[in-house]
């Protein structure tokens, strides 16, 4: 874990708000790929140990934590 990280925790109404339109299925490219550092998922915790929020994972999170899960 990096110290020097921070996450940043929205509301679903922020997120729609700061949301990007998507363009129209048949002009997306077959081959483009998201950036390490899009959003590929809202992920809402339980609230176990504070207030139930949203977190915002990447898709390179994503990625990073698929090659330690296939290390296993």
């Amino acid at each position: 874990f990096d110290s020097d990280w921070s996450m940043a925790v929205l509301t679903p109404q922020e997120v729609a708000a700061t949301a990007e339109p998507l363009p129209p299925m048949d002009q997306l490219a077959a081959t483009s790929r998201p950036r390490p550092d899009s959003i590929a998922m809202l992920q809402y915790t339980s609230g176990a140990t504070g207030e139930p929020r949203g977190v915002m994972l990447s898709h390179g999170n994503l990625m990073h934590n698929s090659g330690v899960i296939a290390q296993c």
